[in-house]
């Protein structure tokens, strides 16, 4: 019974520790609440180890000693398997196209694969621009630079604003602001 109990929580803590470590990454900003909510995560274990304390003491510091190194081992195990993802697929996201990639078991051409591709990129930029100029972060001619950048063109914009990549990336307010601008005017 012994070794299954500092099996079980030895695999528990390990999971604990892997989406701890997740979990912490994923947070885009640190307050209370964060702190609260990962030590919730951590002590959550440590409670089920203190109900063992009713059987045995004994039983009890192995589980807490199993659930302790379990937690260590998924902590680290996480941390080398995202810098094995990063070395293994770094060169794919070097490109800011290649995230993009939506068609790569479909059945199209390279070259069309390709276009939509870039399609996609240029839409989010100028979706991203548009929502920094609406926050004050960029100027307008800023703006009308990041649109003539993407290489979009007006008779671009207006085949896009009704396609399905439109109402994924180009809202109406968008490309009703730069046609009210004339920032393609052709």
């Amino acid at each position: 019974m012994l070794h299954l109990v500092f099996t079980a929580l030895f695999l528990f803590g390990t999971v604990i520790g892997w989406l701890v470590v997740y979990f912490v990454r994923k947070y885009k900003k640190y307050n209370p609440k964060v702190l609260r909510d990962t030590s919730l995560l951590v002590l959550g274990g440590v409670c089920l180890e203190s109900l063992l304390a009713l059987l045995d003491r004994k039983l009890c510091i192995i589980a807490l000693m199993a659930y302790v190194i379990g937690l260590t081992m998924g902590f680290f195990i996480h941390w080398i398997y995202q810098w094995l993802v990063v070395k293994l697929t770094a060169p794919k996201f070097m490109d800011p196209v290649s995230k993009y990639e939506l068609f790569s078991e479909c059945n199209i051409s390279k070259e069309t694969k390709d276009a939509l591709s870039k399609t996609a990129y240029q839409l989010e930029c100028l979706s991203k621009g548009f929502a920094h100029l609406q926050n004050g972060i960029i100027t307008e001619n800023e703006f009308k630079k990041l649109i003539k950048d993407t290489g979009l063109t007006y008779s671009m914009i207006e085949r896009l604003t009704d396609s399905y990549w439109g109402e994924l990336y180009l809202s109406p307010d968008i490309a009703a602001y730069i046609k009210a601008k004339g920032f393609l005017d052709e």
